[in-house]
């Protein structure tokens, strides 16, 4: 084999070796800090400043539970005259229940009705007397008891009541 001809400078590792030899300087800790800090910044300054447009947040909260409220109990005067009134009951209890309490299912199970309703706050007695209603109108909706649908709406009935009158 032959030795490669070509110029000298070719050959050079490092062709400018006095860059090479300068310090290379690393970013600051603040060139860190400070898009983190403003970011910080600014969401804080929006959540204040949208406060601050809209003071109602919490009275809008309280009518949307009282439009529950009132939307289940007025349902439950119209559930006597409906053909399924079981049914029926069981529908607007489960919807009030998920407006009253904040959370959306397109088709609620009572499995998570519980678990939705517990993480909303809801003492662990009145998940229990909701779910055993729940269980009492699929019994009375599938046969497998007699107990009267106008007993059943009353039940409902007393549970939304007491539930406002306590909180």
């Amino acid at each position: 084999m032959r030795p490669l001809e070509a110029p000298e400078q070719f050959f050079e590792l490092f062709p400018d070796e006095e860059r090479l030899r300068e310090p290379i300087t690393q970013p600051n800790l603040l060139y860190w800090l400070l898009p983190i800090v403003a970011l910080a910044i600014i969401t804080i300054g929006w959540i204040a400043d949208w406060r601050h447009r809209n003071p109602d947040g919490v009275r809008l909260a309280k009518l949307r539970q009282n439009r529950a409220i009132r939307k289940a109990l007025d349902g439950l005067d119209a559930a006597k005259k409906s053909p399924e009134p079981v049914a029926t009951t069981q529908r607007i209890f489960e919807r009030y229940l998920m407006e009253r309490h904040g959370f959306w299912s397109m088709a609620p199970v009572p499995s998570e009705l519980e678990r939705e309703l517990g993480n909303a706050g809801l003492p662990s007695h009145r998940v229990e007397v909701a779910m055993q209603l729940l269980r009492q109108c699929d019994a009375a909706r599938f046969g497998t008891t007699q107990q009267e649908e106008a007993e059943m709406i009353d039940n409902v009935r007393k549970f939304i009541i007491s539930g406002e009158a306590a909180a």
